[in-house]
């Protein structure tokens, strides 16, 4: 998410995006009280009050297990961004992405059947 002047636009949107996975990847989601907190806590330290945030939910188990674990929540600021400037050469590029209505890191295939499987 892009935070200007300490705010976050849609953080409803997000926080729901990030519920909605959460429960699909894993059967449960963290607490929202919780998540904003962090969330809060990321802001106030945070060196500007334009900045971008990035949300991550993970198992505490690791990727490619069935296992069932505590969930982490990993929070990231970094500078604001604005998106790339000027004109842009863009070129299509034949790709499926699994689970894409879930904004993920890494190959989550392989963990996401497995637990499927397991259940």
């Amino acid at each position: 998410a892009q935070i200007r002047d300490g705010r976050i636009r849609g953080l409803d949107l997000h926080l729901e995006r990030l519920r909605s996975a959460s429960v699909e990847l894993f059967g449960r989601a963290l607490p929202e009280d919780l998540v904003r907190a962090h969330l809060r806590t990321a802001l106030a330290a945070a060196p500007a009050a334009d900045l971008s945030l990035t949300a991550t939910v993970s198992s505490t188990a690791g990727e490619f297990t069935a296992t069932e674990a505590d969930l982490a929540l990993l929070v990231r600021t970094g500078p604001p961004s604005t998106g790339p400037g000027g004109p842009l050469a863009l070129a299509a590029v034949e790709h499926e992405r699994f689970l894409p209505h879930i904004k993920h890191v890494g190959e989550i295939a392989k963990t996401h059947l497995l637990r499927q499987a397991a259940a």
